[in-house]
């Protein structure tokens, strides 16, 4: 998770616009229920990558009682660091960020 921070709205979406053939409703109420969060940054041991995912799994859990019927969707993770991080946070993923219902998924950015 990367972006402007607890509460931000994220980048500028590019589904906003008057060239979108989506209806401008169904864009609004699927950003109403995106959550972007910027993760604190990490170091190479499994624990600093435990101890930033918290703040990110607090920030899930606050979305999804905010979204009575979000809980337990879909999670989909977007990561923007060094690759030697995406074993440690993978696994700290997998142990406390993962959907109870849903699918999860992990977006890794090519460094």
């Amino acid at each position: 998770a990367a972006g402007a921070g607890l509460g931000g709205k994220g980048p500028s979406s590019p589904l906003k616009g008057p060239s979108s053939t989506v209806p401008q409703g169904l864009i609004d109420e699927f950003l109403e229920r995106v959550k972007y969060v910027r993760m604190a940054p990490v170091g190479p041991d499994d624990t600093a990558g435990e101890l930033s995912l918290a703040g990110v799994v607090d920030a899930i859990a606050a979305h999804e009682q905010e979204h009575g019927d979000a809980s337990g969707r879909n999670r989909l993770f977007y990561l923007a660091l060094p690759s030697e991080l995406y074993p440690p946070l993978a696994n700290a993923i997998h142990r406390e960020g993962r959907s109870p219902t849903g699918w999860t998924r992990l977006v890794l950015e090519k460094p």
